[in-house]
């Protein structure tokens, strides 16, 4: 005989459940004055069965505990039950957890600290998750599944996944078989760049903060208006904070990122299955030690670590994961507002919210409710967000509006040239992606190569390479792929990357310069201009029609939120 529970389950709306029916049943039960007196009428048919009064009473004292261990331990119970073997629960947690630090701020007008958060300190370790922190990390989740599949549907295949033709289809997900590692790889990096624009919201927030509370009206007053003519007290205001200064700043940077940092490269290696792959690739000379291999002299190595060689290149595997990930969510964003919206009916929806970064700020996406591999491109929703708000003191976004024009109008170094191509004269990295480029060199003396943002070549661009394709995900264990061969291919063509092959040894004696002619080539004003993060403010002309499946294709580059169908809408 079945024993039904009465439990309030009013908490568990919006988990995908699956207990056996138990909480259906509890709800029609709770529904139905009739129903429960027939529960009632159950217990005492199965009370009365007992052989003895003891017998009733240790059932009685067995149920009352069964409720109590219940009652006081939900969160633990349903964490272990509801939540598939793979789901990246721990990510997820943190990734709430900060949202709610960010949410809890904007709401009281507070400053957040201009530090970054250790995002350690908000796992489950230090505190165990409650109910609603679970139901927000499911909630989360389904965004994040809901991103691969629109990535997957809309973005440039390149071999990545398994039983694939050709390098240039777009891939149809129901196609793609065992491809849960590959998807793996991509959810933890989106897991990593929503904990970093949590972890990191106060240190972007504090220009903003500062601009609005000064007594100089021309800084307190900047908007949009002033992009393109900041004026030489306006640039110096930008040069105290480490995110929007040119030059090395390296006490600043550490104070900003430290904390984030640290806990990142301890997240990487404290993953023992991936360390344990990619020292076996190294070992038996596979996969993606063979670049290195190639390579010769590989300058990929810790600074002060006593990682092996193998733990630098998948440190540096990952955080170019995080890149791609980065800039494929500022595609679908960006392109958002290109769509209509015509949502079912609400009920079919469900809510995660989400900081992302480059933004900064709490946003709240409407999802479907459940995935197809259809994915409407038009069945995604943020609508607490102001696209066309105007860049003021009083925004979020506003530091990231004002990057750009630092970075061509400061008269500070945006070029520079090293003793390793004495004759190049190439562009240093966008301040948008800093934060990688302090990680890279305080943890791995590593830089970007002096040619990875510019190419005469149009769509060649190194940095576009690595962008519009799946080669970072890519298995590379598959019979007849290669790694980047720079003497036969471009970036784009290998069939699987690591992302070593845009960096190299940090140069500290590296020529740095200003170069007052922003547009050398098309992609690099494009890649190092952040219009993607204008976008929330200009309104575009509408692009051509496409047909279904069609991906956009344009000798302009696609660098941070370019060259993506559109698949959220925002509004406000």
């Amino acid at each position: 005989m079945e024993v039904v529970v009465p439990i309030n389950a009013s908490e568990l709306r919006g988990f995908d459940l699956r207990l056996s029916g138990l909480l259906a049943r509890t709800r029609k039960c709770q529904d139905s004055a009739q129903a429960v007196a027939g529960q009632k009428r159950i217990i005492v048919s199965i009370l009365q069965s007992c052989d003895s009064t003891d017998d009733v009473l240790a059932l009685a004292r067995s149920c009352r505990y069964i409720r109590n261990v219940w009652v006081s331990n939900t969160a633990t119970i349903l964490r272990h039950v509801l939540f598939p073997a793979d789901f990246f629960l721990e990510e997820a947690l943190i990734a709430v957890r900060l949202t709610k630090r960010v949410l809890d701020a904007d709401r009281h007008g507070e400053q957040l600290p201009p530090v970054a958060v250790n995002p350690g300190d908000f796992s489950s370790s230090r505190r165990s998750p409650s109910l609603a922190e679970l139901k927000a990390a499911s909630d989360l989740n389904h965004f994040v599944e809901t991103a691969v599949c629109i990535v997957l549907q809309t973005q440039r295949e390149s071999g990545a996944e398994e039983g694939r033709e050709t390098k240039q289809t777009t891939p149809e997900p129901q196609r793609i078989p065992a491809a849960s590692e590959f998807k793996n790889r991509m959810r933890r990096a989106i897991y990593r760049m929503l904990i970093a624009g949590g972890a990191l919201a106060g240190v972007y927030h504090e220009p903003r903060f500062v601009a609005s509370r000064h007594p100089d009206p021309e800084i307190a007053g900047m908007t949009i208006d002033d992009f393109f003519k900041l004026s030489r007290n306006q640039l110096a205001f930008f040069d105290q904070f480490a995110i929007s200064n040119m030059e090395d700043m390296p006490e600043e940077e550490e104070a900003a990122f430290g904390p984030f940092g640290k806990w990142l490269l301890e997240s990487i290696l404290s993953d023992r299955e991936s360390r344990a792959a990619m020292a076996d690739r190294f070992e038996t000379g596979s996969g993606r030690s063979r670049y290195c291999r190639r390579r010769g002299d590989c300058p990929v190595g810790f600074v002060d670590s006593e990682g092996s060689h193998a733990d630098a290149h998948l440190v540096v595997w990952e955080l170019m994961q995080m890149i791609w990930a980065d800039e494929h969510l500022e595609r679908i964003i960006n392109r958002t507002f290109w769509l209509p919206f015509d949502p079912p009916d609400v009920a079919l929806f469900r809510e995660a919210r989400a900081v992302f970064f480059g933004r900064f700020e709490v946003e709240t996406v409407r999802l479907p409710a459940s995935l197809s591999t259809e994915a409407d491109p038009s069945s995604l929703e943020i609508p607490h967000m102001e696209i066309r708000r105007r860049p003021n003191p009083a925004s979020p976004t506003f530091t990231m509006h004002f990057l750009g024009a630092v970075y061509t109008g400061s008269e500070r170094p945006n070029r520079h040239r090293t003793s390793a191509w004495p004759g190049r004269r190439d562009a240093l990295p966008p301040l948008a992606i800093k934060l990688f480029v302090w990680f890279f060199n305080r943890y791995l003396g590593l830089s970007f190569a002096p040619d990875t943002f510019v190419s005469v070549h149009g769509a060649n661009q190194d940095y576009r390479g690595l962008l519009d394709n799946y080669a970072i995900f890519a298995h590379d264990d598959v019979e007849g792929r290669s790694p980047h061969d720079p003497e036969l291919l471009w970036l784009w063509e290998a069939d699987f990357l690591d992302g070593s092959e845009l960096l190299i040894k940090t140069d500290p004696n590296a020529e740095r310069y200003y170069h007052v002619e922003p547009r050398i080539t098309t992609e690099e004003f494009r890649a190092l201009f952040p219009l993607s993060r204008l976008l929330s403010v200009v309104t575009p002309p509408p692009p051509p029609a496409l047909a279904p499946g069609d991906i956009p294709q344009s000798s302009e580059p696609q660098g941070f939120g370019h060259g993506a169908p559109a698949e959220f809408h925002f509004t406000h």
